[in-house]
């Protein structure tokens, strides 16, 4: 038997939940549940329904959920509640979207134009962060090649031109009252996200010589 002398302190390794490998392992694990179910939700609507509604936002959800396996551990996170909150609804929030409302065969093809173009945006977005892409706030690499050249956040662009043609096909007072709150959380997540990042010298350089997050001209 042994014992410490005074003022000794015993010394103990963080179990594995504590680790940060393990959050993020964890972490990813819950990012690309989340991403499948929405994904999932939102393409078996579109069958349902006959019509193409919310099949773009499901297929990025798709390769969202494949990234989120593979992604890169931040180095920086935020630790705030309600950035937490405000990014799982940006995020997940177009779940609650249901078809319905007028119908007529112009809305279909411009909605279906709209979520064409989020797709193709949302993709070349998406294949440029790579490994790089986050939920919450976090740092974990820039990316300023690409479409990040002449965007902040162009993978947020690609949402809301997606979600717009979800709106444009069912045109419903629920849909566009879901949609204000999904899209003033993603205002908030970027303002949040561009907090953090602005610890980063390189980053603030980089947003003096990209100077618009989503609309050119306007913000």
């Amino acid at each position: 038997m042994s014992s410490l002398n005074a003022g000794e302190q015993v010394r103990t390794e963080p179990s594995s939940a504590e680790s940060p490998e393990f959050r993020h392992v964890a972490a990813s694990a819950v990012g690309a549940i989340f991403w499948l179910v929405f994904a999932v939700v939102n393409i078996r609507y579109s069958i349902d329904s006959g019509r193409v509604i919310g099949l773009g936002v499901g297929v990025l959800g798709l390769w969202s959920a494949v990234l989120f396996c593979v992604r890169r551990p931040p180095t920086l996170v935020s630790r705030n509640a309600l950035v937490w909150i405000a990014a799982y609804l940006g995020t997940f929030g177009a779940s609650l979207l249901r078809p319905g409302g007028p119908h007529s065969g112009w809305l279909d093809t411009g909605g279906v134009a709209l979520q064409v173009e989020g797709i193709v945006i949302g993709v070349v977005s998406l294949a440029t962060l790579g490994r790089s892409l986050g939920l919450v706030p976090a740092h974990r690499g820039l990316v300023t090649s690409g479409v990040y050249r002449f965007l902040r956040h162009p993978l947020y662009v690609s949402y809301v031109i997606a979600e717009l043609g979800y709106l444009v096909q069912s045109p419903r007072l629920w849909n566009l009252a879901v949609l204000a709150v999904v899209w003033t959380c993603q205002v908030a997540r970027i303002v949040s996200e561009e907090k953090l990042l602005g610890t980063d010298a390189a980053y603030r350089a980089y947003s003096l010589q990209t100077r618009w997050r989503l609309i050119p001209g306007v913000w």
